[in-house]
C-alpha cells in the first residue's frame, strides 16, 4: 500500500464509523474532543456531564476519536471509561457482535488479555486476537506476569505477541521512508520514529535495518537499541560521528547519544567544510580536543572563512536599530572568529590583528566583538594582546574604541604587561577626575520574571576603561571611586541629596564591587557609611533597583574586612539577608572568625536550624553552635549528614580536623564521606570507635576508601592499618582491598589480616566477607579446607555460596559438586572458566535469574558458555532478555559474538531483541560483521 494511503486509513475508518452514528452520538464525540483539549480537562469533562453518560454511549463516542486524538489527548479521553472498567468489561461480555467495532477503545480501557484468551471460547478468542493488533507487543510479553511454567498461558501470550508484532511490522514502509529523510531535523516522521510513537516500535524498524542505504541502516540501528533500552556502544557512536548531518539530527532527537571524539578525521571534515564556505554542522572543537598543529590549522581556516563573508547590507531608514551587541556582520563569521580566538594564543592574536585600521570595518567590528566575549582567555593570549590594544584605544571610530576598551576588560585580569595595565589605569583615573556623571551603563535585558533589572554593560569608551581597570583590581582606583561616590552629587546618606543618576552610580558601584573582597578596614568602614543606608535590615521590596542590589553585594562581600564595631549591623539583619551574605563570603571563609560566623547564624534556635540547612559551612567555624547530635533524632542527624556533604567539596580539611578533635561527631562525618574523594590519612582520622552504629556510617566510609586520593605508599599503608582496625567489616574489607594495591608490604599486611578474619572463632558473616575478598584479590587463606567446611555448614546462604566459590578458585573443585543451592553465583564469584557442558550440568534446574547473576560477574569464557546455554532455552523472561541485549555492547568481541548468536536463536517475528543481530554489521570485529551479514 502506498504510504499516503496507509496514513489515510485511520481517517477513512473514523469517517466510516462516524457515518454510522446519529447526531446525538456525534455531539458526545465533539464534547469529549473539546473537553480533553482544555487546561483543566478533568473539570471540563465533569461540566459537560460526560462522566455520567451510559458506558455504551461513551465507548461508541470514543471510537471515531481514536484517529483524531493522539498522545496525551487520547489518554485523557479514554480515562472516561477506563475508570469504569467493571462496566466496560460487562459491555465486552454482553455485546459480542460489537467487540471488533470498539476494539481500539477496549484495547486501552481493559487489560488482562492473555488471561481472557486462555479462558475464552473460540468466538471470543478470535475477537481478542483481532484486538491484539491495536496493542504494542510488550503488552503480551510471555514473562509479563511470570507464568512461563504454564503451557496454556505461554501459548496464548505467544499467539497475541505474534499478532501485535505483525501489526507493528505493517508500519515498516512508513518508518523506512521517514528514516530516509532523517537529515531534515524538522521531519515529523523522523521525530516519530525516534520518539515514542507506538506505531514505530522495534518491529517497524525491521525493513530499515536491511535497507540498501547505509544511513538508514545506521539510524535504525541506533533507534532500535534505544527502543530496547540498550546502550549505544562506542563503535556505533563513531559511525554516527562520521556523518555530521546524521549526528546533528540524532543528537537533537536522541539525548542519550554520546558525544563523539574529535579525532583526525573530524579535523579534516571541519577544514573541508570551511574551505567550501559551509558552516559545519558538527561541533566546533575545544582547545583540549586538539594538538597544537590542528589548532593552528583550524584557527587559520576559521579566520579565512570569516574574511570571505560578504559585508552586511547598509541599513535603510526603515530598518530597526540594532543593539550594539548584535554585530552588523553575518553571525557565522562572528562565531568563527570567536572560535578561532578561543583555540590558542596565536588564534587570539590573529583575530586581534583584524582590528587594525586597514581591515574592512565590518570585520574589525566582528573581530573585536568576538574577542570581548571570550572567557577565559587562552594562555599567553592576554600578554600578547597588550601592545595592539593600546594602539586601538585611540581609534577615531568611537565604536572601535569602545569595543577595544571592552576587550581590555577581558584581557587585563590575566595580563602581565604593566604597560597596558598602567595605560588603562591612568585613563580610568582621568575619567574619575573629570565628570563621573557622564558615565553610563546600558540597561540589562529582562526576558521574564520579576525583581531587580539585570546588570547592564558600560556605555562608551570611558565607561569601559573604568570598568576594565577595576577588573584588573588596580589599588589606585579604590580611593578615587569612593571619593566619586562620596561627593555631594552622589552621596546617598539621608543628610545629603539622594543619588539622582542611577546610570552613573550603577557603573561606579559595579567597579567598587570588583574591589569589595580586597578592601582594608578603613576602606570597608567608608563603604559601609556610604552604602548601609541603602540596604534595609529585612529582605523584600526595598531591593528594587540595581543600585540597591549592588550596594548589598558590596556590603556582604566586605563583611570579613569591616571593623569589629560594624558586625552588629550585619547581625541585626533578617535571617535570609544573613544567609545571602554567608553564600557570598563562603569562598573567603578563611577570613572569618568564629564570632563573625556566629553573628550570621543568629541567636534563636529557628535561625540556627535554617542556617544549618542553607549555610552549613558557618558551623565549621563555630562548631559550638551545633545542636547536640548525639541525642538528636535520626531525622536531625540525616539533615546534618546532608549539610556536611554539601560543605565537604570546599571545606574537607576543616571537617576532618573538627572530627579528629571531637568537635564534630565522627559517625556523622563518616556517614557523609561517600561523595568526596579524600586521602586515606584523612579517612583514618575520622573512623568511629563505637560499633553499635556501624550500619549507619560503615557503607559510606568503605566507599570513600575505594575512591581515596593516592598519597605516598608508606603514608597510605599506615592509614590502611588504622582503617582495617575499624569496628565494621565493611570498612575492614575496603581497607584490605586498598592494601593490596600498595605493593608487597600491603599484600603481606592484607594476607595476615585475612588469615585472622577467617580463623576459628570469627563469626561466619565476617569470615565470608574476608573469603570473598581473598577470592577477588587471589590470596589463598592458610587454612582454606577448614574455613570452607565451616562455612559450608553455616546457616547463611552467602557464607555457603562463598565456601564453594573459594573451593572452585583455590582447590579446583568441580562446579558440578557444588554444595550451595546457588551454583551460578558461586561460579561467578570464583571467576573461573567453565566449559559449556560442565556449566549445563552444574546449572540444571536453575532459573533465568541465576543465569543473569552469572552473566554479571563471571569470567569471559564462562560468560560465553552461559550465553550459549541461554540460547538453548525455549523462552526467555524479560530480565534474561535485557541481560543478553546488554552483552552486545561488551568490550570483549567474543562475548558480543556469543550474545548475537543467542539473539539469533529467537524468532524475529516474536522477539524484538532478535532484530539486534542485524546491527552487528557496524561492529568493529570482523567475525561479528560476517555473522550479521550471514543472518540477513
Amino acid at each position: 500500500m502506498h504510504p499516503r494511503l496507509r496514513r489515510a486509513v485511520p481517517v477513512l475508518l473514523a469517517s466510516l464509523v462516524l457515518a454510522g452514528h446519529g447526531p446525538a452520538q456525534d455531539d458526545v464525540s465533539a464534547r469529549i474532543a473539546a473537553a480533553v483539549q482544555g487546561a483543566d480537562w478533568d473539570l471540563e469533562l465533569s461540566r459537560a456531564g460526560l462522566r455520567e453518560r451510559p458506558i455504551a454511549e461513551l465507548v461508541d463516542a470514543l471510537v471515531p476519536l481514536r484517529g483524531r486524538l493522539h498522545g496525551h489527548l487520547w489518554v485523557r479521553a479514554v480515562s472516561l471509561v477506563k475508570s469504569r472498567d467493571v462496566e466496560v468489561d460487562a459491555l465486552w461480555r454482553d455485546e459480542p457482535a460489537r467487540r471488533r467495532g470498539r476494539a481500539e477503545v477496549f484495547a486501552d480501557a481493559l487489560g488482562g488479555w492473555i488471561e481472557r484468551h486462555v479462558a475464552a471460547d473460540p468466538p471470543e478468542r478470535a475477537d481478542i486476537e483481532y484486538l491484539a493488533r491495536f496493542l504494542p507487543p510488550r503488552t503480551h510479553h510471555p514473562d509479563r506476569d511470570g507464568r512461563l511454567d504454564q503451557p496454556r498461558w505461554l501459548g496464548s501470550a505467544l499467539v497475541l505477541q505474534r499478532i501485535s508484532a505483525a501489526a507493528q511490522r505493517a508500519h515498516a514502509e512508513v518508518v523506512t521512508e521517514a528514516l530516509r529523510a532523517i537529515d531534515r531535523p524538522g521531519s515529523a516522521g523522523a521525530a516519530a520514529v525516534l520518539g515514542h510513537d507506538p506505531s514505530a516500535g522495534p518491529f517497524a524498524l525491521a525493513d530499515a535495518l536491511t535497507d540498501p542505504e547505509p544511513r538508514v541502516r545506521l539510524a535504525a540501528a541506533v533507534a532500535l537499541r534505544l527502543r530496547l533500552g540498550a546502550a549505544v556502544p562506542p563503535w556505533l557512536a563513531r559511525e554516527v560521528a562520521d556523518d555530521p548531518t546524521l549526528h546533528a539530527t540524532l543528537a537533537g532527537l536522541l539525548p542519550a547519544l554520546p558525544v563523539p571524539p574529535f579525532d583526525a578525521a573530524a579535523v579534516e571534515r571541519l577544514l573541508a567544510d570551511l574551505a567550501a564556505d559551509r558552516w559545519p554542522l558538527a561541533r566546533i572543537p575545544q582547545p583540549d580536543d586538539l594538538d597544537s598543529s590542528a589548532r593552528r590549522r583550524i584557527s587559520a581556516a576559521l579566520i579565512a572563512f570569516a574574511r570571505r563573508r560578504p559585508p552586511p547590507a547598509a541599513p535603510t531608514p526603515e530598518s530597526p536599530p540594532a543593539p550594539f551587541w548584535i554585530p552588523a556582520v553575518e553571525s557565522a563569521a562572528l562565531i568563527a572568529l570567536r572560535a578561532a580566538a578561543a583555540l590558542d594564543a596565536e588564534g587570539f592574536t590573529a583575530v586581534l590583528a583584524l582590528g587594525a585600521p586597514s581591515t574592512p570595518s565590518h570585520l574589525r567590528f566582528a573581530a573585536l566583538t568576538a574577542l570581548a566575549a571570550i572567557r577565559p582567555l587562552p594562555a599567553a593570549a592576554a600578554t600578547a594582546a597588550a601592545q595592539p590594544l593600546g594602539a586601538l584605544l585611540d581609534d577615531p571610530d568611537p565604536a572601535i574604541a569602545e569595543l577595544t576598551a571592552s576587550v581590555c576588560a577581558a584581557v587585563l585580569p590575566q595580563c602581565d604587561d604593566p604597560a597596558l595595565r598602567d595605560l588603562v589605569a591612568d585613563r580610568a583615573l582621568a575619567v574619575l577626575n573629570g565628570d563621573p556623571a557622564a558615565l553610563r551603563v546600558r540597561p540589562g535585558l529582562r526576558f521574564c520574571g520579576t525583581g531587580p533589572p539585570p546588570a547592564g554593560t558600560p556605555e562608551g569608551r570611558d565607561a569601559w576603561l573604568l570598568f576594565a581597570a577595576s577588573t584588573a583590581r588596580d589599588p589606585r582606583l579604590v580611593g578615587p571611586l569612593l571619593d566619586a561616590l562620596g561627593t555631594d552629587r552622589f552621596d546617598p546618606r539621608p543628610a545629603r541629596t539622594p543619588w539622582p543618576d542611577s546610570q552613573a552610580v550603577e557603573l561606579l558601584l559595579t567597579c567598587v564591587a570588583e574591589f569589595a573582597e580586597e578592601l582594608d578596614a578603613d576602606q570597608a568602614r567608608r563603604v559601609h557609611e556610604l552604602l548601609a543606608p541603602l540596604v534595609p535590615s529585612t529582605s523584600g521590596p526595598g531591593l528594587a533597583t540595581r543600585v540597591h542590589v549592588l550596594a548589598r553585594q558590596i556590603l556582604d562581600a566586605s563583611y570579613p574586612r569591616v571593623p569589629d564595631d560594624l558586625v552588629v549591623w550585619y547581625a541585626a539583619r533578617d535571617l535570609w539577608s544573613r544567609i545571602a551574605c554567608a553564600w557570598l563570603v563562603e569562598p573567603r571563609a578563611d577570613r572569618l572568625t568564629a564570632a563573625r560566623a556566629s553573628a550570621l547564624i543568629g541567636t534563636s534556635d529557628a535561625d540556627r536550624d535554617a542556617a544549618l540547612r542553607n549555610a552549613p559551612w558557618l558551623f565549621l567555624l563555630a562548631p559550638d553552635r551545633l545542636p547536640d547530635l548525639r541525642t538528636a533524632s535520626q531525622h536531625a542527624r540525616s539533615e546534618f549528614v546532608r549539610a556536611i556533604q554539601g560543605t565537604l567539596p570546599r571545606h574537607a580539611a576543616r571537617v576532618v580536623d573538627l572530627a579528629a578533635r571531637g568537635e564534630l561527631p565522627r559517625d556523622v562525618v563518616a556517614a557523609s564521606l561517600a561523595l568526596v574523594p579524600l586521602e586515606l590519612r584523612q579517612l583514618a582520622a575520622v573512623v568511629p570507635t563505637d560499633p553499635s552504629g556501624a550500619w549507619y556510617w560503615a557503607p559510606a566510609l568503605a566507599s570513600a576508601i575505594g575512591r581515596a586520593v593516592r598519597a605516598a605508599p608508606t603514608d597510605d599503608l599506615a592509614a590502611v592499618r588504622q582503617l582495617a582496625a575499624a569496628p565494621a567489616i565493611d570498612v575492614t574489607v575496603a581497607a584490605l582491598r586498598r592494601a593490596t594495591t600498595l605493593g608487597e608490604p600491603g599484600v603481606a599486611f592484607a594476607r595476615a589480616a585475612l588469615d585472622r578474619l577467617v580463623a576459628p572463632g570469627s563469626d561466619d558473616e565476617s569470615a565470608a566477607r574476608a573469603l570473598q575478598l581473598a577470592i577477588e584479590v587471589g590470596i589463598e587463606p592458610r587454612e582454606l579446607p577448614a574455613v570452607c567446611d565451616r562455612l559450608a555448614a553455616s546457616r547463611s546462604w552467602f557464607a555457603t555460596m562463598l565456601a564453594d566459590a573459594a573451593a572452585f578458585r583455590f582447590a579446583e573443585l568441580d562446579p558440578r559438586s557444588c554444595r550451595s543451592p546457588y551454583p551460578a553465583r558461586a561460579i561467578g564469584a570464583a571467576g573461573i572458566d567453565v566449559a559449556v557442558d560442565v556449566l549445563r550440568e552444574a546449572l540444571t534446574g536453575q532459573s533465568g535469574h541465576e543465569l543473569v547473576e552469572l552473566l554479571q560477574g563471571c569470567s569471559p569464557a564462562t560468560c560465553r558458555a552461559a550465553l550459549q546455554l541461554i540460547a538453548e532455552r525455549p523462552v526467555w523472561d524479560s530480565e534474561l532478555e535485557r541481560a543478553v541485549v546488554w552483552k552486545t555492547s561488551d568490550d570483549d568481541p567474543g562475548i558480543r559474538l556469543a550474545a548475537y548468536r543467542a539473539l539469533a536463536s529467537r524468532d524475529a517475528e516474536l522477539w524484538p531483541c532478535a532484530l539486534l543481530r542485524q546491527t552487528g554489521t557496524f561492529d568493529p570485529a570482523p567475525e561479528i560483521r560476517e555473522f550479521a551479514r550471514g543472518e540477513r
